[in-house]
């Protein structure tokens, strides 16, 4: 049994429940409100599976690169195997781990040739092509036995950003310039999962020819960033503006550490969906030198794979 003391979250408290443009809904949005699942592994489990792309400068080749946590859970030394399928092609390298020990594997082209591809197909948002998915599957082994196994869905793209002359930021997606059509996006107030307005929703994006969502604080369930993948539409998530996100001058030592807890996880979340284009780690103005060096150095360490935007005004 699992027992959760819920309470409601004050102002001061990072948390998703006010906006300038929403009521505040009566329950606070206090609560689980995303999926919660129960998992049974073998003594080594594989957590945070990524896999990031490189293209070359004429973008006809592409060196991958996998990364995962590997947690040996059991009070004794593991040998096992780690192995990974990419699009048909496979890789193993033999692991060992300590007892209680979580090793991060990295495996690149340098390595492997197998992870070097020519003539890849790329993820495109809808507007300039298609939007085309691999799936990368991984696996560790303990003897004869599946310790734990964990399926990626991912695509190759790469995206740059910069000023132009005028000042203005410009985003490119496979060397082509791309002009960013979009508008806010607000899920359920009482953030209920609705997976048929879901996908009307992400259809009126499509027929109001827009080809970007931008996500205030509000980082949707999974199903979102699944499907976004799947239809090329372009997603922009970062934290919201008006409320603590942006209260750095009252932050604790407690809060700050929330703050960056809560900027590993969504780095981790969100860097093999190629729809997220993007993070913003202020909204309305960019935050205090150290704390956007906090933001920095932990995306950083989350080899965040997209440009980073220290304010969306």
């Amino acid at each position: 049994m699992i027992a959760l003391e819920i309470t409601a979250p004050a102002k001061e408290d990072l948390g998703i429940t006010w906006v300038d443009w929403n009521p505040t809904p009566g329950d606070k949005d206090l609560g689980i409100w995303k999926e919660v699942t129960l998992t049974a592994t073998g003594p080594v489990a594989i957590r945070n599976p990524f896999v990031k792309s490189q293209l070359n400068s004429t973008f006809t080749a592409a060196e991958l690169t996998i990364s995962a946590d590997l947690r040996n859970d059991s009070a004794a030394a593991i040998k096992g195997v780690f192995s990974a399928d990419i699009g048909g092609k496979a890789i193993k390298q033999p692991v060992e781990l300590a007892a209680g020990e979580t090793k991060n594997l990295h495996f690149d082209a340098a390595q492997f040739a197998a992870l070097k591809f020519s003539n890849p197909k790329l993820w495109w948002p809808y507007t300039i092509g298609t939007p085309y998915l691999y799936k990368a599957q991984f696996r560790f082994d303990v003897g004869d036995e599946v310790s734990d196994a964990a399926t990626v869905t991912f695509g190759i793209r790469q995206v740059t950003s910069e000023l132009t002359d005028r000042g203005h930021r410009l985003f490119k997606i496979n060397g082509r310039r791309i002009l960013i059509r979009g508008a806010a996006w607000a899920p359920d107030m009482f953030l209920r999962p609705m997976s048929k307005k879901l996908d009307a929703d992400l259809h009126y994006v499509k027929h109001m020819g827009l080809n970007t969502v931008r996500l205030e604080g509000r980082i949707d369930r999974d199903e979102l960033f699944n499907k976004a993948d799947e239809l090329g539409i372009l997603l922009m998530p970062g934290w919201t503006c008006c409320d603590a996100w942006e209260m750095w001058d009252k932050w604790t030592p407690e809060i700050r550490k929330v703050a960056g807890a809560s900027m590993a996880d969504q780095a981790r979340r969100l860097r093999n969906h190629p729809s997220v284009f993007v993070w913003f780690y202020g909204s309305d103005g960019p935050p205090p030198a150290d704390v956007e060096k906090m933001y920095l150095a932990i995306l950083s360490e989350a080899e965040w794979p997209n440009p980073s935007v220290s304010s969306a005004s």
